[in-house]
């Protein structure tokens, strides 16, 4: 594998090389695409085919279409198409380090019942025929142990990406990915203890391939969000807060004492709103309604969720499906001003 280790190393230079290279094929658009191409290729040549054909095969499809994605402009969905190209020939390429280990273990065992062939037929040479076996037992022993230390070596870079994919929130934008990702890797981490290293690296590098899945679902909701924290937090009279994998947006000054009809001045800060909706079609809203200016409960209660439809109504009348928001009414605390208050719980899907 010299030359996937050379192409690491080199990953600015192999892209120069790529896109001033003349070839019957375009040069990858961008380096990354040089570096998964690259990556391919040198699988190609060193027979992966021979190895792990369905795998390397689902590589270079992804990667085709990774390159129509980019062609077309969708670069955001090209990059993913083309981190699934990657991992799909890594992947292949353990399969193949994998298979190889295998084949070398048959070999040894099958010089192992050979030599204690030769033993029961040749018993003046039982001392050299015992001297080669141990040489045998030791190469296996050596194979194994290259072998546990593939599958720990993978073990450890699952438990980064599962790390990765936490950083990133991955427990609130994308639980299911991650939970699944860490329940493989459990599993892995017990056929590495029992002593089954190739079971254990092959879910290891499966709790791998899907942390790397919740690892890119949840930068893209996080960014999601935090585009949002940061929209709203200048909107006029909202206060933004984050809240996990959501975004609280509070108006303290959308309707008058006892009223319902929304304040003049707060309309453009809802028409800003309404933009948020229209630039994120996946987000959804609760509205909830405040009111403590009335003196019975079942009153605030009422004009609290006339509020909260009062806003939803609005949203709608700037194109928001209705079905992408909730209303709730509430009463609150009497200090001044947040007893009218109206919040707007985003959430990011």
């Amino acid at each position: 594998m010299k030359s996937i280790k050379t192409f690491k190393l080199l990953p600015a230079i192999i892209f120069v090389f790529f896109t001033a290279c003349v070839s019957s094929s375009p040069a990858p658009p961008t380096e990354e695409m040089a570096i998964t191409y690259a990556l391919i290729d040198d699988l190609r040549r060193e027979d992966i085919e021979s190895y792990a054909p369905d795998i390397f095969r689902e590589a270079r499809l992804f990667y085709q279409q990774a390159e129509r994605e980019y062609k077309r402009g969708n670069t955001d969905k090209a990059e993913e198409l083309r981190l699934i190209a990657e991992i799909k020939a890594k992947t292949a390429m353990h399969v193949k380090r994998r298979k190889i280990l295998e084949t070398e273990v048959k070999k040894l065992q099958a010089e192992i019942e050979n030599v204690v062939s030769i033993q029961k037929q040749y018993e003046d040479e039982l001392r050299k025929n015992t001297l080669a076996l141990q040489q045998i037992k030791d190469r296996i022993a050596v194979a194994k142990e290259r072998m546990r230390s593939l599958a720990f070596d993978s073990l450890n870079k699952s438990e980064e990406k599962i790390e990765d994919a936490e950083n990133a929130l991955a427990q609130y934008f994308s639980p299911n990915l991650l939970n699944q990702a860490k329940q493989i890797q459990k599993e892995a981490q017990d056929r590495l203890n029992q002593g089954n290293y190739e079971g254990s690296l092959e879910l290891s590098q499966k709790a791998m391939e899907i942390a790397d899945k919740a690892l890119n679902e949840a930068k893209k909701k996080l960014e999601i969000r935090d585009e949002i924290l940061e929209k709203g937090s200048v909107i006029y009279g909202v206060k933004a807060e984050p809240l996990e994998d959501k975004v609280k947006l509070t108006f303290f000054e959308l309707f008058p004492p006892l009223g319902t009809k929304i304040l003049f001045d707060a309309y453009p800060s809802l028409d800003a709103i309404g933009e948020l909706f229209k630039k994120h079609p996946d987000i959804k809203a609760s509205i909830k309604g405040y009111a403590n200016e009335s003196s019975t409960e079942s009153t605030n209660l009422k004009l609290a969720k006339i509020r909260a439809d009062t806003i939803k109504s609005y949203l709608v009348s700037k194109g928001v499906v209705p079905e992408r928001l909730t209303t709730e009414g509430f009463t609150d605390t009497p200090e001044k001003g947040k007893g009218r208050r109206v919040e707007i719980i985003i959430e990011i899907h």
